[in-house]
């Protein structure tokens, strides 16, 4: 019998697809070198290109629950604070 795959942690990332080519290879490069948690878990990030205004919506109305978001401009972030009631 083989080993149980050690568990995993799952990074779920949103972003403004005008970052997408080199989000899409750091990212990559990120989950082929098998990053793990001190508790030897194995790290890795999904992400997801979108576009800005959209990860903000989706945040704001919890239709997706990213971990990280990195909209193509803070204005973004700003926009999404306002909306919510934040500012």
């Amino acid at each position: 019998m083989g080993s149980a795959e050690p568990e995993v942690v799952k990074i779920l990332f949103t972003y403004g697809s005008e970052k997408q080519a080199w989000i899409e290879e750091l990212t990559a490069r990120f989950n082929a070198d098998a990053a793990q948690t001190v508790g030897g878990k194995r790290i890795v990030v999904e992400a997801v290109a979108t576009g800005s205004g959209e990860v903000i919506e989706e945040l704001i109305d919890e239709r997706r629950k990213p971990h990280l978001i990195s909209p193509a401009s803070g204005v973004y972030v700003k926009l999404g604070n306002a909306q919510s009631g934040l500012l």
